[in-house]
């Protein structure tokens, strides 16, 4: 049995067969070449729901600015990226991929980090 050294792992690894302490699990040892696509703990329902991006804006009534001499508009604005994900898979981003970005080639993972999740908040004014 051949070990490799291993980056992230899945959390239900630590259920995995051990002579001693648990000879009856069907899930191998992490790190062993026995993880390569023959376990069906390595098939998982693919489907996901993801709040990708929004944008909010609001502009401040002119009647209200009207008060200010120096200001002519103002507003205020809120942007994010990669918001909320619901899936049943393991996989820490379904998008994220060992091979790349090809929409062939998703879904294949080795624990890579997932997709960073941005949030923007800002004031535009005008003079």
């Amino acid at each position: 049995m051949k070990i490799y050294d291993q980056g992230n792992a899945y959390k239900v690894l630590l259920d995995h067969w051990d002579p001693v302490t648990n000879p009856d699990s069907d899930i191998p040892i992490p790190g062993t070449s026995d993880l390569e696509f023959n376990n069906s703990k390595e098939i998982e329902d693919g489907s996901y729901l993801r709040l990708k991006s929004v944008s909010l804006s609001y502009d401040i009534p002119r009647q209200v600015l009207s008060k200010v001499d120096w200001l002519k508009n103002l507003s205020f604005y809120l942007s994010g990226t990669n918001l909320a994900l619901w899936s049943k898979n393991l996989l820490f981003d379904p998008e994220v991929s060992r091979y790349g970005t090809s929409n062939t080639q998703i879904g294949f993972t080795e624990g890579e980090y997932p997709s960073a999740r941005t949030l923007v908040i800002g004031l535009k004014a005008d003079f």
